[in-house]
Parts: C-alpha cells; structure tokens; sequence
C-alpha cells in the first residue's frame, strides 16, 4: 500500500514523535494535557493556531495577541464563533513600549525587528510584558505558550521571567532559527541556553524548513522539567 500510494498512515498514539506537537503533548504527556486549561497564543496572526487550539484543546481559554490592527480584524473575525477564544490587540515583549512593526510581505512576515522586511510599512503597536499582563488578569498559571513572533521570542520569554521563575509555566512551543546567519528567527541555541535556567527541557523540533543543505527554522516544544521527571 505504501509503495502503491506514496502514503504513510498511523494511528494517532503510534505516531512518531515530531509530526504534530498537540498529538506528541496528548501521547508523551497524557495527565498533563488533560488539565490543559490556558493557552497563551502569541503572534496569533489571523487565527491558524488559535482555531487548532480550540478544537483540539476544548476544554482550554485561549488568548491570542495579535498587536497590528487590521491582522487583529481577521482574528477577531475568524475566531468570533469561538467562545473559549479572546483576542488581545497588542505583542508582548521585554517591556511596556509602543515600538514600530515593520510590515513584511505576508501579515505573518511582520516583525517588530528592524532589517527583517523591505516593504517599507511600518506602524507603530503596543507591547506589554507577559508578566504585567497575567498580573493584570489574574492569570495564575501558563499550561502552553505558543510564540510565533518572527525574531522577537526571546524578548516574548523575557518578559515572562516571573512566570518563569515561579514555574507557572508547562509547555512553551517557540519558532526557532537553526544556524547564527538566519536573522529573521531567535537561534535555538539561545532559547536553549535560556530556558535551561529555568528548567526546560528541549522535547522535539517540528515544521522544519530547509535552505540546501541547512535547517532554516522550525518550531520547538520545550517542557517544564516537573512535566518530564516523571516519564523519563
């Protein structure tokens, strides 16, 4: 069949670890995505993840931020029949900063990075940290953090230090650039080095592009060493 078709088929709790990183979190960590109850979507676009989130994780409040306007009034328009779903129109960062996003030639190409895109659109955004924002809302406890911000994730898990520290955080699935020269994605090997300090451990790569003989960029899920110590 296989040879016939070009088609791989598993059943979802046989597939191999990589593939969908919510199947891997349902298989690998079973208890854990069970109490899956806050999802914070950052880099939310036009609402891809936070739709996947909703169906797949139905029991969980997503929040998606989404700091350009007119991309925000897609999400709000895309995810406005989903209940468990609120949108929030600014980034979160290092700090409490209005900054300017440079627009790229895809809404999801925009970047609160200078140099990365040659539109030249920008427009000015509000950013917030993490940490004031769950402070404000009374947000106790991360069980997934999705950041898809285009260069800018570190500043995303800087502004998270308190969460962090307190380890009010489970999961953090973070967009990852694989070699120092790629300047439009946070290097994994400085994700690393920084979550380490605050016990994550790097689980597995998924989406990985490739430029020749190089990984370009990929998503990576990262788990709190108090989801891990008990399985591995």
């Amino acid at each position: 069949f296989i040879q016939l078709t070009g088609y791989w088929i598993y059943k979802k709790k046989h597939l191999t670890t990589g593939v969908d990183f919510i199947i891997d979190l349902e298989n690998h960590f079973p208890s854990e995505f069970q109490s899956i109850k806050t999802v914070f979507d950052i880099g939310a676009n036009s609402g891809q993840s936070a739709k996947k989130f909703s169906t797949e994780l139905k029991s969980a409040s997503i929040y998606s931020f989404e700091p350009e306007a007119e991309v925000f009034l897609h999400l709000k328009s895309n995810t406005k029949h989903l209940p468990n779903v609120s949108c929030f129109n600014f980034g979160l960062g290092d700090k409490n900063d209005q900054m300017e996003l440079h627009h790229g030639k895809y809404s999801g190409w925009n970047s609160l990075l200078p140099d990365l895109n040659d539109t030249g659109k920008k427009s000015m955004v509000e950013i917030k940290t993490l940490d004031d924002f769950v402070e404000e809302t009374g947000t106790t406890q991360i069980d997934l953090l999705k950041t898809d911000t285009e260069g800018f994730d570190i500043n995303v898990l800087k502004g998270a230090t308190k969460m962090l520290e307190y380890n009010k955080i489970k999961f953090i699935y973070i967009e990852a650039g694989f070699y120092t020269t790629n300047k439009r994605n946070t290097n994994l090997d400085e994700i690393m080095s920084f979550l380490l300090d605050y016990n994550f451990t790097l689980f597995a790569l998924y989406e990985v592009s490739k430029g020749g003989s190089h990984m370009v960029n990929g998503n990576a899920l990262f788990a709190h060493s108090s989801t891990v110590s008990a399985k591995y």
